[in-house]
C-alpha cells in the first residue's frame, strides 16, 4: 500500500533518525573498549564479550525480526524491536557492572532487526519510482554512524564519563520511540507460517560457534581442541541448518531465495565489504593513536582523532544524499563496482604512503567513499531478487553475514598485528599487513560484484515454495 507524498516524508525522516539511532549505539562500543577493559580490570578476551555478545544476539534476531516482520506487520515489529535496543542503550547507563553492560550490549542487539524492517516498510509504502534512492540514503547511515560515533566517544567520555554515552543515546532512542508510535504505519501483514523454531536455534548455533571461536582463537591458539572442537561444531550445524530450512514449508530463511546467483553474490560481497567497513574503522584509529616512539603511528589523542575522522564521515552524509541519484543515473551494481575500485586503491596506497595525517586521512577518505557507495546501494542490488514478501528475512541474512565478516575481518587484523615480526615494529607495527589485507578484501569484493547480473531495479521475482 503505497502513502500519501507528506506522508512518506515523515516516515521516512523517522526512519532515517532511528537507524543512525542504532548506527551510532552500535559503533560506540569498540573504541570505548581499550577504556573499559581499564576501568573494570578485565582481560581481553573478557572485554571482547562487549562485541561478541551483541554479535551472536543481532545476528540470530536480525533475519528473525526480519521474518516475523514480514508476517506481522513490519511497523509493529518495527516499534517492539526500537523500545528492546532503546531499553539496552538504558541498561548501559544505569549499570556500573560489566557483566550488566555485556547483558546490555546482548539486548542492543534486538536492535539489528531495525534495518530489514526499514527496508521492507520503505518497499511496501514508498512509490516504486523513489524505494531505490529510499533504500539508499537508509543503507548508507551505518557509515554515516559509525563515523560519527568514533568522533564523539572520545570529547564525551573524557569530559563526562562512559555513562554519558549512554544516556544521551538513550535520550535519543526515547525521542526515536516516540516518533516511530507517531508515524511509522502498522504495516500489511503476511501469510501466516508457523515459527520455524528448529531453524532460529540451529542458526543461533552455529553463528555463536563461529563468532565464539573468532573470538578466543588469538588467545588460546587457533589449532587448539576448544577453537577446532567450536569450528567443527560451527560446520555440523550449519549443514543441519541449511538441510532444515530446505525441507521446512515455512522456513525462518527461504534457502531458494538464498541460492539465487543475485542474493548469493551479494551476500559474498557484503561479508567482505563487512571486513572492510568494521576493521578500518578500528584499525585506522588505532594507527592514529599508536605513539610514535614505538616507530610507527601518529600519537593523536583521542578528541584530536575523533576530528581526523569528521571528512571521512561527511562523505558518507554525501554519499547517502546522493543515492537516489546515483541509482537512477549509474544503477546501483555500477556503485557497488566503484565502491571497490575506490576501497581498493585508497588501502592499497596506504600500505606504502603512510606517513603523517594528511595522507592517512585523504586515503581513508578515498577508501571510506568506496564503502560509502557500497552501503548506500547492496541492498538495491539484490532486492530485486527478493520476493516482497521475503524482505524482511533475506536482507536480515544479508546484514548479519556483514557483521559476521567485520567480526571475523577484526580478528584477522588482530593477528596481523599481534604477529613476532609485526611486534618487533617492522611492516608498522603489522598496520601495512592491515591495509594490504583491507584492499585485498576489498579487490575480492569488486571482482565477484562483475559476476552479480545486471537487473531491472525492483523488478518482481517470484520463487516456488
Amino acid at each position: 500500500m503505497t502513502a500519501a507524498p507528506g506522508h512518506t516524508g515523515r516516515v521516512y525522516g523517522v526512519l532515517i533518525g532511528s537507524t543512525l539511532f542504532f548506527a551510532l549505539l552500535q559503533s560506540i562500543i569498540t573504541p570505548l573498549m581499550p577504556f573499559l577493559r581499564v576501568r573494570f580490570d578485565i582481560d581481553q578476551e573478557s572485554v571482547t564479550w562487549l562485541v561478541t555478545g551483541y554479535l551472536v544476539v543481532a545476528a540470530v534476531a536480525t533475519p528473525l525480526i526480519g521474518q516475523l516482520g514480514d508476517r506481522f506487520g513490519r511497523g509493529l515489529m518495527f516499534r517492539i524491536t526500537l523500545v528492546a535496543f532503546s531499553s539496552g542503550a538504558l541498561i548501559g547507563a544505569l549499570t556500573d557492572s560489566f557483566i550488566w553492560l555485556v547483558v546490555a550490549r546482548m539486548v542492543q542487539g534486538i536492535g539489528g532487526g531495525v534495518f530489514p524492517l526499514a527496508y521492507g516498510i520503505i518497499r511496501e509504502s514508498f512509490p516504486t519510482q523513489r524505494v531505490p534512492g529510499a533504500i539508499g540514503g537508509l543503507s548508507s547511515v551505518l557509515a554515516i554512524g559509525s563515523g560519527a560515533g568514533i568522533i564523539v566517544v572520545g570529547p564525551i567520555t573524557e569530559n563526562w564519563g562512559y555513562h554519558s554515552l549512554f544516556w544521551i543515546i538513550s535520550g535519543v532512542g526515547a525521542i526515536a520511540c516516540v516518533a516511530v508510535f507517531l508515524f511509522i504505519p502498522l504495516g500489511d501483514r503476511g501469510r501466516p507460517a508457523r515459527t520455524d523454531w528448529v531453524g532460529i536455534i540451529l542458526l543461533a548455533a552455529w553463528i555463536m560457534q563461529l563468532l565464539y571461536a573468532s573470538t578466543i582463537g588469538n588467545s588460546v591458539g587457533w589449532i587448539s581442541p576448544p577453537v577446532l572442537g567450536l569450528l567443527a561444531g560451527f560446520l555440523i550445524t550449519l549443514v543441519l541448518w541449511w538441510k532444515w530450512e530446505q525441507r521446512r514449508h515455512d522456513p525462518l530463511i527461504n534457502i531458494r531465495t538464498m541460492r539465487n546467483r543475485t542474493v548469493n553474490l551479494g551476500n559474498i560481497v557484503a561479508m567482505l565489504f563487512g571486513i572492510v567497513m568494521f576493521s578500518s574503522n578500528t584499525f585506522i584509529v588505532a594507527y592514529l593513536q599508536a605513539p610514535s616512539s614505538r616507530g610507527f603511528g601518529l600519537d593523536a589523542s583521542v578528541t584530536l582523532t575523533g576530528l581526523l575522522m569528521l571528512p571521512a564521515t561527511v562523505l558518507s552524509l554525501f554519499t547517502g544524499m546522493s543515492a537516489g541519484y546515483i541509482a537512477r543515473r549509474f544503477s546501483a551494481r555500477s556503485a557497488v563496482l566503484a565502491g571497490g575500485i575506490l576501497s581498493a586503491v585508497g588501502f592499497g596506497v596506504l600500505i606504502f604512503w603512510h606517513d603523517g595525517f594528511a595522507p592517512v586521512i585523504l586515503l581513508y577518505c578515498i577508501a571510506n567513499l568506496g564503502t560509502g557507495l557500497f552501503y548506500s546501494q547492496i541492498t538495491n542490488v539484490i532486492l530485486p531478487a527478493i520476493p516482497r514478501e521475503e524482505t524482511g528475512a533475506v536482507t536480515g541474512i544479508n546484514n548479519t553475514i556483514r557483521n559476521i565478516g567485520g567480526a571475523l575481518g577484526g580478528q584477522v587484523c588482530a593477528i596481523l598485528v599481534g604477529t613476532e615480526l609485526a611486534r618487533s615494529g617492522a611492516l608498522l607495527g603489522g598496520y601495512q599487513l592491515v591495509f594490504g589485507f583491507l584492499s585485498v578484501s576489498a579487490a575480492l569484493a569488486l571482482v565477484i560484484s562483475f559476476f552479480i547480473p545486471k537487473s531491472t531495479v525492483f523488478a518482481q521475482v517470484r520463487t516456488k515454495h
